[in-house]
């Protein structure tokens, strides 16, 4: 069910541990506050389907998310500033949907992904350059939907994992 009137949501500034945030389908909502004290998401963060978002919040104390990421149809964004401390995704990491976004270069301290990486419906996108320091995807990668991607750039590091 759609929020069709939500078009702010509170801070959160003692927040430091969550099992899920799931933001979605909130066409008015144009912006998230910033997570400034979570440490721990133990289940996975999705921000999907918020049409009037123009940016990201800021989760500067989380560096491991023991669960999946997904960020899906966010039109308007055009960087990932709320994983630029991310070093491990426990399952899937889906970045689809994201019209706006040029660059990778958020996720420069990203190494493992647990589960699936998911690259999907990137067209500002020509190379993968801001995965270097990704090694390791324990299940498989889906690239599609890239039109402009030239070329894989950014991903000579990373081989399967464990699964």
């Amino acid at each position: 069910m759609e929020n069709i009137s939500l078009t702010t949501v509170g801070e959160f500034p003692a927040l430091t541990t969550a099992e899920f945030i799931l933001i979605s389908r909130s066409p008015l909502l144009a912006q998230l506050p910033d997570f400034t004290a979570l440490e721990t998401i133990t289940g996975g963060l999705e921000l999907s389907g918020l049409d009037a978002l123009r940016v990201l919040p800021q989760l500067p104390a989380l560096t491991d998310l023991s669960g999946g990421l997904l960020l899906d149809n966010l039109a308007l964004i055009t960087d990932l500033p709320l994983l630029s401390n991310l070093t491990h995704v426990g399952d899937d990491l889906v970045l689809s949907g994201l019209p706006q976004l040029t660059s990778l270069d958020e996720l420069g301290a990203l190494t493992s992904v647990g589960g699936n990486l998911r690259l999907d419906g990137l067209p500002g996108l020509f190379n993968f350059v801001g995965l270097e320091a990704l090694t390791s995807v324990d299940a498989a990668l889906f690239i599609m939907d890239n039109p402009n991607l030239r070329n894989m750039d950014g991903l000579e590091g990373a081989h399967r994992g464990r699964r």
